[in-house]
């Protein structure tokens, strides 16, 4: 058996690698919080082309399980790759965004949103105020990764549409605390 938790401590040990179809069925469970949705990202690929990773992912998203997230709009697929972007853009029913590691200048996001990507996620400590809102004029989400909380109080103000964080149920308490 493969072990995805022993390298961060004992008491993770045997943990299982986690799949897709197991997530789905995490996220599938009613929760009282509700859903934090998903941002389902490939990587470059190294081992198989662009479109059999697609192709994976659209299969998978196809299954019973995911049918309500994706119809509630609860999923979006980003990658830096944009090979996999644009393969994901013509063969996926979800949203598609392109994670950048710089955030682009407002002249830059209008080419990209006619690429067809529906969010612009970008690393958080570069986001800017004047992104954002040139997303938004151009029908973008605007999101950032991987914001954590020194980050979050920063990001919310700029008024950032989502946000990929290390600690979710902090985040969601932080969101909560201020509704």
């Amino acid at each position: 058996m493969l072990d995805a938790g022993g390298w961060f401590g004992e008491t993770f040990r045997s943990e299982p690698l986690p799949t897709l179809a197991s997530l789905g069925a995490l996220l599938a469970t009613p929760s009282a919080e509700g859903s934090t949705g998903l941002d389902l990202e490939i990587k470059p690929p190294l081992v198989h082309s662009a479109a059999e990773m697609v192709e994976a992912v659209r299969a998978e998203l196809a299954q019973p399980v995911w049918a309500d997230l994706v119809t509630a709009g609860e999923i979006v697929v980003t990658s830096f790759d944009p090979e996999v972007v644009t393969l994901a853009i013509e063969r996926l029913s979800v949203p598609v965004g392109l994670l950048t590691a710089a955030t682009p200048t407002p002249a830059e996001v209008p080419e990209l949103a006619a690429s067809g990507i529906a969010m612009l996620m970008t690393e958080q400590a570069d986001v800017t105020a004047e992104a954002i809102a040139a997303g938004r004029a151009a029908g973008l989400r605007v999101g950032v990764y991987t914001a954590n909380a020194p980050e979050w109080e920063r990001v919310l103000a700029l008024g950032v549409d989502a946000i990929c964080t290390d600690d979710p149920v902090g985040l969601r308490a932080r969101l909560e605390d201020h509704l």
